[in-house]
């Protein structure tokens, strides 16, 4: 006989499975609990906000420090160069840790939601300032030096490096040195050297303003005068490179300046680019930085501690540098006259650069005293000086340019004769 099948509980049904109930408390079956939601990490937000704040503002900082503090013979342009690629690449990697940071967040608690909120708006500004501070950073490597700088499309000046050769290293006598350290010559040699490059790219700048002017159809008295300060230049650059030469010890010139064969108004600058270009040179880099060099020469012709090499040599600069200062000024004046339209925009423009400019790199990258230089101090308080008088003048003449009938050329002497 077979067994008897079990008894059903109450209220069962034949063929059904046994009810069993669940324990108090206990899931039904077939429950899956919910994923639980991200949590918050205030480290997460925190770690996104900080490396925002550095791409945002750090690198921007370390642009402005490689600028001004960074030797001119040790390529601070490249430095910067390297640092944006690297500031750009802590940019993205900002933005996408703070967008992160704000996906975990949004169901977390408020504070931490808003610290990746403004992450995520300072990581995307990142980029923005970094290129900004590095453009203006690469302007500021140009630097103030003597002469008119030559200026590529980016607004940055080209300057050509230093390199041993002896055809550019005459022109002047030789100044003394036994009587200096070999620290102090050294700092001397950098300091004439940065000034001899600019005086040696001032060459093409004013080889460029002669076609310029010859473009827009100036007068004859204005393009004969942009040739001979082409010259004058020549004679600077000279005299800078025979003098660094001295300090040095081994005869120095310029390498090659490709630059030079790259005019601003290559195919596509229309009429009214060009004048609007013009003027803002001639402000900016005439009356305010030919103007300013030509007082840091004059003050530096009465520090050459009795060196006459020196004295001579600064004289001269300054004397020539105020003729290049009032060029710019005229070549501005007979623009807004002709052309007033298109010139007033770019003497607008110039309203706005002297503030840059007064922020630009001495040629002495010291605040030692050094024979026959300025300080970094002094060469910087000459240029702000000379870029408030031309903006405050700008302001006052709507319809002309300042001083140009009162530059204040520097009171100079006739250079001395040697031995004299």
């Amino acid at each position: 006989m077979s067994p008897e099948p079990p008894a059903l509980p109450p209220g069962a049904l034949p063929g059904t499975a046994p009810y069993v109930p669940s324990p108090i408390g206990a899931p039904p079956p077939g429950y899956q609990p919910p994923t639980p939601a991200p949590q918050s990490n205030p480290g997460f937000a925190l770690a996104a906000f900080g490396l925002a704040l550095v791409a945002a503002i750090g690198f921007p900082i370390l642009y402005f420090a490689i600028a001004f503090f960074v030797p001119r013979a040790q390529a601070p342009e490249d430095m910067i160069t390297v640092a944006v690629v690297i500031g750009l690449g802590v940019a993205f990697v900002a933005i996408v840790l703070s967008i992160w940071a704000l996906v975990v967040a949004r169901r977390g608690e408020g504070g931490r939601k808003v610290l990746a909120v403004f992450a995520v708006i300072i990581a995307c500004v990142s980029p923005v300032t970094s290129f900004a501070a590095a453009l203006v950073s690469w302007i500021l490597i140009g630097g103030i030096g003597h002469g008119r700088p030559l200026r590529r499309r980016d607004g940055s000046s080209a300057v050509a490096a230093a390199l041993p050769r002896a055809d550019w290293a005459t022109g002047v006598d030789a100044p003394r040195t036994d009587d200096l350290s070999a620290g102090q010559r050294r700092a001397l040699a950098d300091a004439w050297l940065v000034e001899a490059g600019h005086e040696h790219a001032s060459i093409a700048a004013f080889g460029r303003l002669a076609l310029d002017l010859l473009a827009v159809g100036a007068p004859p008295e204005l393009v004969l005068r942009a040739n001979v300060a082409a010259l004058e230049e020549i004679a600077h650059a000279r005299a800078a490179f025979a003098i660094a030469s001295a300090y040095a010890g081994q005869l120095l010139g310029p390498a090659p300046l490709p630059d030079a064969v790259a005019p601003l108004g290559a195919a596509g600058e229309s009429l009214a680019v060009r004048i609007e270009r013009m003027v803002f040179e001639g402000l900016v880099d005439g009356l305010v930085g030919e103007g300013a060099a030509s007082r840091v020469a004059a003050e530096a012709s009465l520090r050459s501690e009795g060196d006459l090499a020196i004295a001579n040599a600064q004289r001269r600069v300054a004397t020539d540098e105020a003729s290049h200062a009032l060029l710019g000024g005229d070549v501005t004046q007979w623009l807004l006259r002709e052309h007033p339209a298109d010139a007033q925009r770019g003497k607008q423009r110039a309203l706005e650069a002297p503030r840059r400019l007064a922020q630009a790199e001495p040629s002495n990258q010291s605040e030692a005293r050094l024979r026959g230089r300025l300080t970094r101090a002094e060469e910087r308080a000459t240029l702000a000086g000379e870029a408030r008088r031309v903006a405050d003048g700008l302001r006052a003449e709507p319809s002309g340019t300042p001083g140009c009938g009162d530059l204040g050329s520097p009171r100079v002497s006739k250079p001395a004769t040697i031995g004299a």
